[in-house]
């Protein structure tokens, strides 16, 4: 017989809802490309369902667990298909304009669904042709639209659907639940229009949404009706009113205690609210790989409930109510910051641990993980595609898995080591622990970007190991940034003084971040950007970790892991290779609007790109021709021309040359002798650069 053995094994306990999420998802995946209609989703349900009654009857729990997940494939197929293919017949989209003709002035009435977001302008940029405002979002649901002018007044019809509207400066006055009259332009988003762009279409389909709205000033906007405590509209939306007048009156508080330097940091690190921060330090903190600390999250979430279940063990609040209270605050602050996956999932956790601390079972962390995304697709389907929750599950689960196995929850008591600790000094005590720490922490950071990292280049193009180190540093500072900040919310419209107090600790901890990141994106190595994987390579990557994730006889030993994962990289590199080796003549113009970009590239392997400028945004223009190259998977320009010196045909290339590694700039000798402030910031940048100017001229 084999002798007993005390080591600890860290195999999960039987999870059932992990396999019922992935029925829910191949459901949602079939429908997203072979749709099918509602009856039929419904119909296959149905079928699987009653057979299953019926096999159950005769104790075959195997075929009766198959015909379960099919009913629940089935189930999710027809939810997906009422969310992405089934819109009203009055929706606004349906009266927008064609692509031919891209947008077109309406005038119609709705009402506020998500109150008033200030877009703050960007910074002074001399590429900027136009310069840039103060924008406000608005979320509305329409209700009216104007059909024209007639000898007997204006014709209202029904409309419906839900809409964004962009307004160029401050609405000021309206919040969720009025109703409005707005006049604006309206654009039917559509496809991509150049190779690797973004699908903003699909991203709004994914919301309900089929058009956006844009109006050239704030009185175009009409308040028609405040919202009242007996309208019908209020009693339909009434929650969200209360939750959108509560932010805004955190919002007001932050800005009244915190210095403007640290407001935006402040707003998105304790509401969620990223509208606030300036887009150069968001770009700061996506590039050294600690945007996630930015989002509200399981982190965010955890804090808020430890430090609410402190104040109930200060307070001796018996368990059950401190529970319950830890709950009611949790749904409150979910609710409160727009309940985006990452805070649902967290919030999710959070409940189940709850329960099963008040029930004395133990926790099944897979079962709890399961049950969050099968709640945020209950939601909103779409968000299975949603690179934002791809990150925030597959962290998690990361952590569950790997946590147990590199900080186990108790060491052996070895008695000479526990004499040797009590004789050491509690400086050195403190030390230890704290080095201690640093180091798991660190180690579990590799895990968590070695799993997500393939999917950040793929998505993002940004290779930044540099995230390993400081998402240690950070995390004190983000726990004492996070409390303080939420404790200046609680304590600002009754305990001013202790609120100026924790604003000081606030402001003072959201500097130290800001500084730290600032000061390593500045550090060499710290990122990189890449065109990342393949599609292809993304799937076998990801199903080959969740295949040895669910069959745990077929995990290999840490060393053949090691070479599997060395292969596939091997094998995702040659491939990209013999891809780039069969190039051949190509040239793509890219639709920048009113400007010019065309990538060229020649048969010998060598780009060329000719201009790079766009009136409206020297920022897009530079985000699209860097999709293109990375589409393609190129890298590097050997070549920049830039035909003549207006500014929408070269305003692009100091954003774009932060991405790519450039030859040389060809311009006209006549380039840089007209003055302005666009010519001398180009030519500025190409120099810090250290990219050499060449003139071409008639018979080059």
């Amino acid at each position: 017989m084999a002798e007993p053995t005390n080591e600890k094994t860290y195999e999960p306990r039987y999870a059932p809802l992990p396999i019922v999420l992935a029925a829910v998802a191949a459901g949602i995946v079939f429908d997203r490309f072979c749709p099918m209609t509602v009856c039929v989703w419904l119909l296959a349900a149905s079928a699987a369902w009653i057979a299953w009654l019926l096999v159950f009857r005769r104790s075959r729990s195997k075929l009766s667990g198959v015909l379960i997940l099919l009913g629940a494939a089935s189930a999710a197929g027809a939810w997906h298909h009422c969310r992405w293919s089934l819109f009203e017949e009055n929706d606004i989209a349906f009266f927008a304009a064609s692509q031919e003709q891209p947008t077109q002035p309406v005038c119609l009435r709705a009402v506020v669904s998500g109150g008033p977001r200030r877009l703050p302008a960007p910074p002074y940029d001399p590429m900027q042709i136009i310069p840039r405002i103060d924008r406000t979002r608005l979320e509305l649901r329409v209700t009216e639209l104007r059909e024209g002018d007639t000898p007997g007044g204006n014709i209202w019809r029904p409309a419906g659907g839900g809409a964004t509207l962009f307004v160029d400066g401050h609405v000021l006055g309206i919040h969720a639940g009025d109703r409005v009259q707005v006049l604006a332009s309206m654009r039917r988003a559509g496809p991509p229009r150049n190779p690797g762009g973004f699908d903003y279409a699909a991203h709004l389909r994914g919301d309900g949404k089929l058009a956006t709205l844009r109006a050239s000033r704030p009185q175009c906007v009409k308040l028609l009706e405040p919202s009242t405590l007996s309208a019908q509209t209020q009693a339909a939306l009434g929650a969200w009113q209360l939750l959108d007048r509560f932010r805004a009156a955190g919002h007001r508080v932050l800005w009244q205690y915190l210095d403007e330097r640290s407001r935006g940091l402040a707003a998105a690190f304790v509401l969620g609210s990223r509208d606030q921060l300036a887009r150069q330090d968001y770009d700061t903190f996506a590039q050294t790989g600690t945007i996630h600390l930015l989002a509200v999250s399981g982190l965010h979430v955890g804090i808020l409930a430890g430090m609410v279940l402190l104040l109930a063990c200060l307070f001796r609040i018996p368990r059950g109510r401190g529970l319950l209270l830890v709950v009611v605050v949790t749904i409150a602050y979910t609710l409160l910051t727009d309940a985006r996956p990452p805070a649902v999932r967290a919030a999710v956790l959070v409940l189940m641990m709850c329960l099963a601390y008040a029930l004395a079972r133990p926790a099944a962390p897979y079962n709890s993980l399961a049950a969050a995304a099968l709640v945020v697709l209950a939601i909103n389907p779409a968000e299975l595609f949603r690179v934002g929750a791809q990150l925030s599950f597959l962290a998690v689960a990361a952590l569950m898995f790997f946590v147990p196995r590199i900080w186990p929850a108790e060491e052996p008591d070895d008695p000479l080591k526990r004499l040797i600790r009590e004789a050491e000094s509690p400086q050195m005590k403190i030390f230890r622990r704290v080095c201690r720490w640093y180091w798991q922490v660190t180690v579990v950071s590799l895990v968590i970007w070695g799993i997500v990292a393939p999917l950040v280049m793929a998505r993002f193009h940004i290779f930044s190991p540099g995230s390993i180190i400081l998402t240690p540093i950070l995390l004190p500072l983000v726990a004492v940034a996070l409390g303080s900040g939420m404790l200046v919310l609680a304590c600002g419209w009754l305990l001013p003084p202790l609120a100026i107090m924790a604003a000081f600790v606030c402001n003072w901890s959201l500097l130290a971040i800001q500084e730290v990141v600032d000061t390593a994106h500045a550090v060499p190595g710290i990122h990189f950007w890449v065109a990342g994987p393949a599609h292809w390579w993304l799937v076998g990557f990801y199903g080959g970790l969740g295949i040895l994730l669910a069959f745990p006889r077929l995990r290999p030993r840490c060393r053949y892991f090691v070479a599997l994962l060395a292969a596939w990289i091997a094998v995702g590199l040659a491939i990209s290779l013999v891809g780039r080796a069969e190039r051949q003549l190509t040239c793509t113009f890219l639709s920048v609007g009113h400007g010019c970009a065309a990538v060229i590239e020649l048969p010998d392997g060598r780009t060329i790109l000719y201009d790079v400028g766009q009136f409206s945004s020297p920022a897009a223009c530079a985000r699209t021709v860097a999709d293109c190259l990375w589409w393609r998977g190129i890298t590097h320009l050997d070549a920049v021309v830039i035909s003549h010196a207006d500014a929408d045909h070269y305003n692009g290339l100091p954003q774009l040359m932060e991405k790519f590694s450039l030859g040389a700039v060809y311009v006209s000798p006549q380039m840089f002798d007209a003055p302005g402030d666009s010519l001398a910031a180009l030519q500025e940048s190409i120099h810090a650069a250290g990219i050499p100017i060449r003139y071409l001229q008639a018979g080059d």
